[in-house]
């Protein structure tokens, strides 16, 4: 069998089962840049350098690259267990470093333009409630927020890390913010137009609609969570 479909087997019958969905739809797109069509027991250490040396020179970023060499290096590791080719150390191989990037938050300024125009966007109320949480896009009596689900997709899952089940004091902006937006008997407190679960891509692009109709830089939702931190 060939590399590069190997890694795609590997994920199907040997990963996918234990994943949440987010992290098997990663590790699945990861797979398309495995270019490596060599044998598996033809497979060397150069083999895996040329494949990382391609995403480099088609401009990937390193957490891109990073996720393809999991992919790559989970997969040999098991075919070397079964026998289907020799062991590889890729602790030889010679990758990109990571570029520091600067946390971007919102300044005292930016966050009161954006509080005075939540009406501009119909996601106006849940910008804010993430501004005053800290929570993630997907983490949505006594005034306390205990974080023990996510939603993916409309799909339900536990959240991205152990420490991410967290309980969260509630302040009187985003208890007000609950009580205008939060309808009995729906299971989600912020609802697209038709009432159903909010994508992160819709999301995302009206978030960044409504950046440029209040003259705020297109940034990520995730400066809102870096705002409040």
């Amino acid at each position: 069998m060939r590399f590069n479909k190997w890694c795609y087997e590997w994920l199907e019958r040997y990963k996918k089962r234990f994943l949440k969905d987010s992290t098997y739809e990663t590790y699945n797109h990861a797979c398309k840049r495995i270019y490596c069509r060599k044998k598996l027991d033809k497979l060397t250490i150069d083999d895996i350098q040329n494949n990382i040396n391609k995403l480099i020179d088609e401009g990937f970023s390193h957490s891109s690259i990073k996720n393809t060499l999991t992919i790559m290096e989970q997969a040999t590791r098991r075919a070397t267990l079964l026998g289907y080719c020799s062991m590889i150390d890729f602790s030889l191989l010679e990758l990109p470093k990571a570029k520091a990037q600067k946390v971007r938050s919102l300044s005292l300024a930016e966050q009161r333009k954006m509080l005075q125009h939540l009406d501009y966007s119909f996601y106006g109320q849940a910008f804010a409630f993430l501004l005053c949480s800290g929570l993630r896009v997907g983490e949505f009596k006594k005034r306390i927020i205990h974080i023990e689900k996510s939603d993916y997709r409309g799909k339900i899952q536990t959240p991205k890390t152990d420490n991410s089940k967290r309980v969260i004091p509630m302040s009187n902006e985003m208890y007000h913010i609950l009580q205008q937006n939060f309808a009995v008997g729906s299971k989600n407190c912020f609802r697209n137009s038709l009432g159903k679960s909010i994508s992160y891509r819709s999301m995302l692009t009206a978030w960044h609609r409504f950046c440029e109709n209040i003259g705020l830089p297109p940034w990520g939702l995730h400066v809102l969570r870096h705002t409040y931190a």
